[in-house]
């Protein structure tokens, strides 16, 4: 990643890769799992195999759901400051919703006693409850990995509809006496079922940028991200995005979502959205003024002790050498002082020279020797 522009298009690519939410169909985030195992045990097993296998079963898991990618995925957790292993919790709902998923599914690697253990965890990321849960053992790796798929249609079982039971055939009508008129009952006039509703219209696209953090939402999670707008700011760019990509039953308009970007940007700061704004726009002096806000913010996030935004600043075309300087010092400085795993990866990814970058290089491997999951890791990262 060596600019703003190449990490926030591959941002919005990838938060929308998923395909649009017209239908009733539900977007499922799988986050990757915890991994508790220490030692050999901890080399042995791939946390990230085993949320693979969650995201491919639950495509087959009929309940017609869109699974997100885990690259996809990564990239704009990494643009919140995060890694996906740390979220925990509460934490995990949040991303979930950050993500526009309805649902994220979670979990912790641990062995208890002899055996392999996978807690996985399903919640809808609307109002926070926990949907279901799977245990999947086994007492090799062999054996939990065999146990997945069965474990994973579990998981989804919930989300599954049950296919309504067949009513039995009437029974064969009898002959019944033949009535004469006077002893005939009464029949009331066979009325025709009304005909079915026309299909409601689409909604139309709002003309300014007030009417789309007003307006009427079409699903939840549009709702969820016209909210986070409209209240703050700095959370524009996924509506905005929804409109460039007509995502949650959002009518497609490039022209909204450039006003949006730039509303974000303009009043919230949100470094995101000045990107895709300079992105959207062709006048040249409201480009100079994107970039001159993405890089304020972007230097204020850095501050912030944020390494994913000093590493954007730090690999910014639009950034001038003063701050290209401060974001390699502090990318730096939060590995040596801070133990900042991230930040020691960006320092190891960095363009730096040799001697630096090998210095980052046992730093991490000291972080992982620490126990510090995230930074082992990055380590088999590395070796492959």
């Amino acid at each position: 990643m060596h600019s703003f522009t190449r990490a926030l298009a591959l941002c919005c690519a990838v938060v929308f890769a998923a395909p649009a939410l017209a239908d009733s169909s539900k977007v499922v985030a799988v986050l990757d799992f915890k991994s508790k195992l220490k030692g050999k045990e901890a080399e042995e097993v791939d946390p990230i195999y085993l949320a693979n296998v969650v995201r491919s079963k639950a495509l087959e898991s009929g309940a017609g759901l869109k699974v997100m990618t885990r690259e996809n995925m990564l990239v704009l957790v990494q643009a919140q400051g995060k890694t996906l292993a740390e979220c925990e919790g509460e934490c995990e709902v949040d991303t979930g919703r950050r993500l526009g998923a309805d649902l994220v599914v979670s979990g912790e690697l641990l062995k208890f006693g002899s055996k392999y253990k996978l807690d996985m965890r399903l919640h809808d990321t609307h109002d926070g409850r926990m949907v279901s849960g799977a245990q999947v053992s086994g007492k090799t790796l062999d054996e939990l990995d065999d146990a997945m798929p069965d474990n994973v249609r579990k998981l989804f079982a919930a989300l599954t509809p049950v296919a309504a039971p067949v009513a039995p055939p009437p029974a064969a009508a009898t002959q019944a006496p033949a009535q004469t008129a006077a002893s005939a009952p009464h029949q009331s006039p066979v009325t025709a079922p009304p005909p079915p509703p026309a299909p409601a219209a689409a909604a139309p696209t709002p003309s300014s940028v007030e009417a789309a953090l007003n307006g009427s939402c079409s699903d939840n999670t549009h709702c969820f991200v016209q909210k986070q707008c409209r209240e703050s700011a700095k959370d524009c760019f996924s509506l905005a995005s929804a409109y460039g990509y007509g995502n949650f039953g959002i009518t497609k308009s490039p022209e909204m979502a450039q006003m949006i970007y730039a509303y974000g940007c303009r009043t919230g700061a949100d470094l995101n959205a000045c990107i895709m704004a300079k992105m959207g726009t062709k006048d040249d002096d409201e480009k100079k003024d994107f970039i001159a806000r993405a890089r304020a913010s972007a230097r204020k996030g850095c501050d912030a002790n944020n390494p994913m935004v000093c590493y954007s600043l730090e690999k910014s075309v639009e950034a001038d050498q003063a701050n290209v300087k401060y974001a390699h010092e502090k990318i730096a400085s939060l590995c040596r002082d801070k133990d900042n795993v991230q930040a020691c990866h960006y320092a190891i990814d960095s363009q730096y020279d040799a001697p630096e970058r090998q210095w980052a290089l046992n730093k991490m491997r000291q972080l992982c020797a620490d126990g510090k999951d995230d930074a082992c890791t990055f380590m088999k990262i590395y070796k492959k």
